[in-house]
């Protein structure tokens, strides 16, 4: 890994929403970060909070803030941050998420190895309890349309100890190039509102010829949802919906189909599972997605199809 002779300018980009207490937790290791203080902007898109983050976020002076009318939702957010920042690279960083002193520094150093690297993501573990558990160290997808999240729950993080190349990341703590991303027609899907949004980027990253690699050197600390309080059916709605919009966009003949007809039975595996529990209200109505219109973005008649057969991984 070559070393840096300048630092790269970054954005560091942080959509809220009604999170006035965690803007006051995450901010402050955002400050403290080990990159010259020259060389990273802060921006806060604000879906207009009413908690009091907009007062708060005022008095910050080395903070630029970006207030929206209404909750736009995550995709819109993020694409007002990427519009309206000035940095190189862009690095996301959820509204929940705490930074270690070296998180943005190990991603950088990374990125700026191999003009060909898209996006960097960071180790995710869980900020609560005694243990450290691991929670992302990026992802693949299997042969059936499912997405698997390594190292979830795990305990024992060796496992990702090793810097690889992954299919995609949640947008916790990513570090994307301008330079890919503004190669895209459009940058997070604004149809989606929240939800497999961060996904379908990195999948559009990837298919224009990007690598994604995980940096286990680079860790964020994640709040985790252990009681299930976040799950919700709209939630559920949303993240199936929008899976299915992803794999109708990013997949060409024949298989997409192919895995329409997968990622289907694994939604509808869902739906009985939510049913079961209690969380689902909307019968099998999310299907007609499979058949609406969708943001198509990469023109995937120049993605050779080995190429997206590649995408899929075998691992369960």
């Amino acid at each position: 890994m070559k070393s840096m002779k300048t630092y790269p300018f970054v954005s560091v980009v942080v959509v809220n929403w009604n999170r006035k207490g965690w803007m006051e937790k995450i901010l402050p290791p955002i400050r403290d970060l080990d990159y010259p203080k020259d060389r990273y902007e802060v921006v806060i898109v604000d879906n207009n909070s009413t908690d009091g983050s907009i007062e708060y976020l005022k008095k910050l002076k080395w903070v630029r803030l970006i207030r929206m009318d209404k909750n736009y939702g995550a995709s819109i957010g993020k694409n007002v941050g990427i519009e309206k920042s000035k940095g190189d690279y862009i690095y996301f960083v959820d509204s929940d998420v705490l930074l270690k002193k070296n998180s943005l520094m190990e991603l950088v150093k990374v990125a700026e190895s191999d003009e060909k690297i898209g996006i960097c993501g960071s180790k995710i573990i869980d900020m609560d309890g005694d243990e450290v558990v691991s929670m992302s160290g990026g992802d693949f997808l299997n042969v059936f349309g499912v997405l698997i999240h390594r190292g979830m729950k795990k305990r024992n993080l060796k496992d990702l100890e090793k810097m690889e190349d992954v299919f995609s990341f949640p947008s916790c703590s990513i570090l994307v190039r301008r330079e890919a991303a503004e190669k895209l027609k459009y940058y997070f899907d604004e149809s989606y509102f929240i939800y497999y949004e961060d996904i379908d980027f990195c999948w559009r990253i990837k298919l224009l010829g990007y690598r994604l690699v995980y940096v286990p050197s680079s860790i964020a600390c994640h709040r985790t949802d252990k009681h299930g309080k976040d799950i919700n059916p709209l939630t559920i709605y949303r993240t199936y919906r929008n899976k299915l919009w992803s794999f109708r966009k990013n997949f060409r003949f024949p298989i997409k189909q192919i895995m329409l007809v997968n990622v289907s039975i694994s939604v509808l595996v869902g739906i009985l599972y939510w049913t079961f529990k209690g969380k689902w209200k909307y019968g099998i109505s999310v299907f007609r997605y499979l058949f609406d219109s969708v943001n198509e973005d990469v023109d995937l008649s120049k993605v050779p199809l080995k190429k997206q057969v590649g995408l899929l991984s075998l691992k369960f």
